[in-house]
Order: C-alpha cells, then structure tokens, then sequence
C-alpha cells in the first residue's frame, strides 16, 4: 500500500485499505473527481486511473511526480523545515510544475495542522507549523510515481472527470463535507467553494439513467439531507476521528459515510462485517 506524499484534508488512506479486503477487482480503472493527495488511488490495487482535481496546484503536483519524481526530489532536498525557508515557500509563485510540486508538498508538511488552504484571492494563508517534522520522504514519491505512470491527471471541474469515465470503470467521489445546513469551514482548501448547490448538482449527474449500472462511490458527512439526495443507494457509517478543527472542544469523533451505488449492493454487508469485527 502506497501512502500519500503530501498532505490533504481528508484522506482516504483508511478508506482505500479497508476496501481493498472487500471489493472484488471487477473494474477497469478507479476515476476520481475530487482526487485531493491521490491516497485512495495510491491505496488501492487498481493500477490505472483518471484523477481530476479543480484545484491547479493539486494536478501540477501528481503530474510532475509522476513524470519528474527526482527533480521534484532535488528541489525538496534544498530545503529545511524553518520559519525562514517556510515564508519564502510560501509567497514563491512557482514558474513550472516542478516547482509547483515542491512547493506543495513542503508547504503541506511543514503548515499548521498540515493545511493547504486559499483565501478567495488565491493566496496561501496558513501560518508556519514548527513541527520539526522531515517534510518528504524520497522513497514514498518515487513509489508514487511509479503507480502514477497508470494515470490520466485532469485539471478541471469534476463534471469533465466523470464525463470521462466509463461502465467498467469504479468512481471514486470524495467531494468536500458540505451539508445543507452546516458550513464546513475547513473544506475550504481553494479560492472557490464547494456549496450546498453543488452537492446537489453532483447526486443529480451521479443519479442520472445513464449511471445506473455504475459501479459509484461517494464518501460525506453522515448526514440525512445527504442521504435523501441519493435515495435507493446503500450507507455505511464510520466513526472517525475529528481532525479537522481549529477548537479543542470540537475533537474526538466524528460520523462519516460512504453511499454505495445499487450495483454494488453486495459491497455493504462486507464492509460493515469488517468495520464490526475491526472495532
């Protein structure tokens, strides 16, 4: 199992490898939408892709992984994890891929809370970790980019991604935890904004006849305005620690789940066995 080589917000790491003992390998290639650090396609078995993202610096860095792993590795190997190399990281506006792919794995690494976040102008707003951390690891990007080799890299809205997917492919949606009543501030990783319209956009494309025999997961909040979008699919719930919080008060456990397409009704009973007995 391939682990991430930066870091993103809701990763799906865990999620890749509780499947990977479940779910039978009937698909062609695993397509992602909102592919954020690529852990679950690094996770799974699957060998090929197409891994989209909106976010520009997101497919920069998974392209040049993959087609330019040891200068990427140069130019990390540069750098240290200190205030002075983390401010002049952060306001360099990278002139290629390679750069942009530095850039982003040291800034995730080294950040507070390992966040990669945007104000509405663009800019990288999160301040220094001080967390002493090694902030790559040579061998995980080369690793990554020999799995990479199998895929397709798409900058661009996620309708462009799934519009390229096919039957025998396995759709992976991990969009951002937005409900219709809560605001999820800290899914907010880029300039623009993932809102409640949009995640009912995205269960009215997935719900479409042409995608009833998809074999489509999405992974959200575990929440009933969520699951009402995607009448008729399955639900397995998992509790998962919260993270993703600036206040104290609010860590601890959290709800998530992963709706599951009809055709791929049998996956359930095998996931919550393995969440059961891993309890």
């Amino acid at each position: 199992m391939i682990k991430p080589f930066f870091k993103w917000p809701g990763s799906k790491a865990w999620l890749a490898h509780r499947l990977n003992e479940v779910l039978s390998n009937d698909f062609e290639r695993i397509v992602e939408p909102f592919v954020g650090s690529a852990a679950f396609f690094l996770g799974a078995e699957c060998t090929k892709a197409i891994l989209g993202d909106a976010n520009e610096h997101i497919a920069d860095c998974l392209l040049a992984v993959r087609d330019h792993p040891e200068k990427v590795i140069f130019l990390l190997s540069q750098l240290s994890n200190t205030l002075e190399d983390y401010n002049n990281v952060k306001n360099f506006v990278p002139s290629n891929s390679i750069h942009a792919a530095a850039r982003m794995i040291y800034l995730t690494n080294t950040s507070w809370g390992g966040l990669y976040r945007e104000n509405r102008g663009g800019k990288f707003n999160v301040p220094f970790g001080d967390n002493g951390r090694i902030f790559f690891c040579e061998g995980r990007i080369l690793a990554a980019s020999k799995k990479l080799q199998g895929a397709e890299v798409i900058h661009g809205d996620y309708k462009i991604t799934i519009e390229k997917s096919r039957e025998d492919d396995l759709l992976f949606i991990d969009a951002p935890y937005v409900t219709k009543t809560v605001a999820q501030h800290f899914d907010r990783y880029h300039s623009s904004r993932f809102g409640w319209n949009d995640q009912v956009a995205l269960a009215q494309i997935l719900r479409q006849s042409q995608m009833r025999n998809r074999k489509i997961l999405v992974t959200c909040a575990a929440n009933l305005e969520l699951y009402q979008l995607f009448e008729g699919w399955g639900i397995v719930e998992f509790s998962k620690r919260n993270s993703m919080t600036a206040y104290k008060s609010n860590t601890g456990n959290r709800k998530e789940a992963l709706l599951v397409s009809p055709v791929l009704h049998d996956l359930i009973e095998k996931l919550e066995c393995k969440t059961s007995t891993s309890k």
